[in-house]
Order: C-alpha cells, then sequence, then structure tokens
C-alpha cells in the first residue's frame, strides 16, 4: 500500500471509529456497533469487488475472508506493539521513580 492509501485508511478508519464511539456515548452496545460496521463493510467489499449487481461466490467469499484476516492481524500486531511500547514507558517511569532522590534535578 503507498503511502498515501495508508494516510486514506488511517483519516477513513478514525471517522468511523468516531462514529462508532459517538453511537457508545449515545447508549448503543458495543457488539452491535461492531456487528454493524462488520455488515456495512461486508456490504461495501461486495459492491468494491462486483458493483451493484450480484453476489459473491465461495471463491471471492473467500478471497475478501482472507483479506480480512490480513487485515485483523495487522491490528492486533500494532495492538501489541502499542501495549509494550506502553508498558515499555510504564517501567521506565517506575524505575527512574525508585533511583530518583530529592536533589538530584
Amino acid at each position: 500500500m503507498e503511502e498515501n492509501d495508508e494516510k486514506v485508511l488511517y483519516e477513513n478508519t478514525q471517522r468511523f471509529l468516531q462514529l462508532a464511539n459517538e453511537l457508545i456515548k449515545a447508549g448503543a452496545a458495543p457488539r452491535s456497533i461492531s456487528s454493524a460496521i462488520m455488515t456495512a463493510s461486508c456490504v461495501c467489499a461486495t459492491q468494491a469487488a462486483l458493483g451493484n449487481a450480484g453476489n459473491l461466490n465461495e471463491t471471492g467469499i473467500n478471497t475478501i475472508s482472507a483479506i480480512y484476516k490480513k487485515r485483523l492481524t495487522v491490528v492486533q500486531e500494532r495492538r501489541k506493539t502499542a501495549q509494550a511500547r506502553a508498558k515499555d514507558k510504564r517501567i521506565k517511569k517506575t524505575i527512574e521513580e525508585i533511583v530518583s532522590f530529592p536533589g538530584d534535578d
């Protein structure tokens, strides 16, 4: 994916997440929102592949499923990296607090 494509993907993803957060604040259940976004994504993926006519055959469903799996894997890897960085920052801060003494500034 080109840099500009990544930027557009990020921006569009943020717009969907913003809408999801607004719906949660309005009282919608997170699982319901997740299902709705997934369903809408399935409709969009089908339209992207075929236009407004027709439906996916088994091969098309498997192809799009593989794309979803790849994207889900990327998201999980990024979450792991972010969590590890946050943990490293907490550990570093704790170590700094432990080894610092008043007047060390």
